[in-house]
């Protein structure tokens, strides 16, 4: 098969994932944790690439150099605004009606989850799920209409996404009565506590992430913060 054919099978969109941020909370740089044999950020990018267009690598960790492999394209984030300007960073380069805007800590992303959202995008700018967490700006859709939203955002001084829902169109999708698990699907590794619950439950079929908050609860004090 042809790299044409190829891309002709993946779904009509690329994708911007965020690798910068310090990784207080983790206590080292969690885009190299260990995932399935690879560091966490290549793993991700590697999934991403199995059904986007394109994966564009936003920003990355101070002290680190960019890595010359996989054919992805790697972006300097020079805002360092957080997951804002890596949004306003990434749509610059997108060739794309929508980009999926992902963090390099979900492990747990999938293939059928993206093409969801897009089914239901109804030409909206912004796709984004809901889950018992409330809405999930990362692995959500941005419509490249949303660039002005965001330079206007950050000129103001205002760097979290939700600051540009009311300049655009947004497409709110309920996820918490889906049959697809997207507790799994947008579970994002913060502390050590969440790393170690992944690797224990990474071959389960589904969990239901009540289960890592109750878990975990009583241990803020200790925190120091084609792939199948």
């Amino acid at each position: 098969m042809t790299d044409t054919n190829e891309k002709n099978c993946r779904l009509p969109i690329e994708a911007l994932l965020l690798v910068g941020g310090q990784s207080i909370r983790m206590g080292r740089k969690k885009q190299f944790l260990s995932w399935q044999g690879f560091p966490m950020w290549l793993y991700v990018a590697k999934k991403l690439a199995c059904f986007t267009q394109r994966v564009h690598i936003v920003g990355f960790p101070e002290g680190e150099k960019f890595p010359e492999n996989d054919g992805f394209n790697f972006i300097e984030d020079r805002l360092c605004t957080g997951p804002l300007g890596g949004l306003m960073t990434g749509l610059d380069h997108v060739n794309t009606d929508y980009a999926l805007l992902a963090g390099c800590d979900m492990p747990f992303i999938s293939e059928s989850a993206a093409s969801f959202l897009l089914s239901i995008s109804e030409k909206m700018d912004v796709v984004i799920p809901r889950t018992i967490g409330g809405l999930n700006p990362l692995f959500s859709l941005y419509s490249t209409n949303c660039l002005p939203a965001t330079h206007k955002a950050i000129s103001a001084g205002l760097f979290s996404i939700r600051s540009i829902f009311s300049e655009v169109s947004v497409k709110e999708y309920d996820a918490r009565n889906s049959d697809m698990d997207w507790e799994k699907i947008l579970f994002n590794i913060n502390v050590p506590q969440d790393y170690n619950f992944a690797v224990d439950n990474s071959d389960s079929g589904s969990f239901n992430t009540r289960s890592v908050f109750f878990k975990y609860a009583l241990s803020k004090s200790d925190l120091t913060g084609c792939i199948s």
